[in-house]
């Protein structure tokens, strides 16, 4: 859930736009986002609970449970998962497969970040890729068996055709962590972020970016 409220949340507050939807920032002096990291994110939870109730048009209760691997099974209002509908990252009609859509291209192992990740840069056809610093970056571990690493590509494309910042298009690096699983917080998964930190950071925050992880 994090990655889709921070995405809607700087939609909203107009630190990134909708391409071609909106006229380009004008304000005086326009926030400037240092950066955008993700962990184990996606946008398509809340349609995936509801595609699992049974009878979910005629469904009289007002919260629904679903199992945690983790504890005791997580509480999903019916107002939350109808809100989220109307609330899409990638809303319905966007065409994240067809010919213009975004390139992903594996990388090369980066000196920057830990062996045992792998790297992807995504961003649309016609566009020069960016520096990595300067990239929305989706980090998910490759054994996630709660939210699959498919969803972390589904963000990164969604971001790169859809959004752009007062500094030009949003472009995207997909990091996957050997034998992560969701929580990412055993020592590999921890080394892997403070590495993505250490980039985002080295060259993009300035006095008065925001960063958002």
């Amino acid at each position: 859930m994090g990655a889709w409220v921070a995405l809607k949340s700087l939609e909203q507050s107009q630190v990134i736009q909708l391409r071609g939807l909106k006229p380009p920032i004008t304000t005086a002096s326009p926030v400037s986002l240092a950066s955008f990291t993700s962990l184990a994110g996606t946008s398509l939870f809340t349609d995936r609970i509801i595609a699992s109730l049974p009878n979910r048009d005629t469904l009289s209760e007002s919260v629904v449970y679903r199992p945690s691997r983790y504890g005791e099974p997580y509480p999903y209002s019916l107002a939350l998962l109808s809100d989220a509908a109307k609330h899409r990252i990638a809303p319905d009609g966007l065409d994240l497969e067809g010919p213009d859509s975004a390139v992903v291209a594996a990388l090369s192992p980066s000196p920057d970040l830990p062996p045992f990740c792998t790297e992807h840069h995504v961003h649309q056809p016609q566009e020069c890729p960016t520096p990595p610093s300067q990239a929305f970056h989706f980090l998910h571990g490759s054994q996630d068996l709660d939210v699959s690493p498919s969803d972390s590509f589904h963000l990164a494309k969604a971001c790169s055709k859809m959004y752009s910042t007062c500094d030009g298009p949003v472009q995207s690096r997909v990091v996957i962590v050997d034998e992560a699983d969701h929580r990412l917080s055993d020592p590999r998964s921890l080394s892997a972020l403070e590495a993505v930190l250490k980039r985002v950071g080295a060259d993009s925050i300035q006095a008065g970016a925001v960063s958002v992880t």
